[in-house]
Order: C-alpha cells, then structure tokens, then sequence
C-alpha cells in the first residue's frame, strides 16, 4: 500500500556499524514505500551507508 503522503526522514545514529546496519535496512524499506530517507552517522561510515542503501549517507558529527 502506497503511502497516502510522502515523507523526509533523516534517520541519525552513532556508534560502531553493528549498531548502524540495522538502519540501513529500515531506511531501505523506507525508501522503497515511497519517502524521501537520509542517513546521518559518523563521517567514517558514510561511504557504507551509501553502498548499502543506495542513498547518500552524511556525517552528522
């Protein structure tokens, strides 16, 4: 079922990419159903974010 409005989420985590997959998946099925999804984590992590996602990921510290 399509959403019946588009939102932006910025989802923002810290911590080791243990923490930060789980994240990913959702920002994913997020995208997928329709939003508009950012990731913000840790600069170190943002290259991952990308790749995992599809989406650009971008420091947030």
């Amino acid at each position: 079922m399509a959403p019946s409005r588009k939102l932006k989420i910025t989802i923002l985590t810290v911590g080791s990419r243990g923490g930060l997959q789980p994240y990913c998946g959702l920002a994913i099925g997020l995208k997928r159903a329709g939003h508009q999804v950012k990731v913000a984590t840790h600069e170190n992590f943002a290259s991952f974010v990308a790749t995992a996602t599809a989406l650009r990921g971008f420091p947030a510290l």
